[in-house]
């Protein structure tokens, strides 16, 4: 009786390409240097850790801010953290583009976020001012008048129509956001990540 014995499959090692070198991430330090240098630089690939220590950076800056400001009144902190959002703005766009670009994705999702950010701040600093009235100097809350409500009925909906897509975008940038980056070189560019 013959056996059928078969050999087993030999590999060329030579056809397997070698896997990719993965640099070490950004510091806290380093990634809030190179965000304020590329502040305008919407182009090439953002890294995770470059993206998330800045953005990291931003909202411990805008509450450290606000809760000092707050000592002030509603208006000092909001105007306090309106001057640290100015301050940021440009750098945090032109990061999160960056970082939609290692994942391969459009930039145009950023853009949608920071317009409806950015008017979901306007029409709030608008209602804040008609409510700031309201608030006597302890910073307790008085009931609002009928009539303020229903004069201001269109910017409350306004408001709500944009929180709400504010948190679709926001939690779809999110997921593109945690995404890894994509290994080697896409549409946007090198890898900051393998090489």
């Amino acid at each position: 009786m013959e056996q059928n014995m078969q050999q087993p499959p030999v590999f060329n090692n030579s056809a397997i390409p070698a896997a990719p070198h993965v640099l070490p991430q950004m510091s806290f330090v380093e990634s809030i240097k190179t965000c304020f240098a590329k502040y305008k630089d919407f182009s090439g690939r953002a890294r995770r850790s470059e993206f998330w220590w800045f953005i990291l950076c931003y909202w411990l800056t805008s509450t450290i801010v606000g809760q000092i400001a707050n000592m002030g009144g509603l208006m000092v902190s909001f105007i306090a953290q309106g001057v640290v959002f100015v301050i940021f703005a440009l750098p945090c766009l032109a990061v999160q583009v960056r970082r939609l670009h290692d994942t391969n994705h459009s930039s145009l999702l950023a853009w949608l976020f920071f317009i409806v950010y950015t008017a979901m701040m306007v029409v709030s600093c608008q209602l804040i001012s008609i409510i700031g009235e309201f608030i006597d100097g302890a910073g307790t809350n008085t009931a609002l008048p009928e009539r303020v409500v229903t004069e201001n009925m269109s910017l409350f909906g306004i408001t709500g129509i944009l929180g709400l897509l504010f948190c679709v975008v926001g939690l779809i940038l999110l997921i593109f956001s945690a995404k890894d980056s994509d290994a080697g070189t896409n549409t946007y560019g090198p890898s900051p990540k393998y090489q």
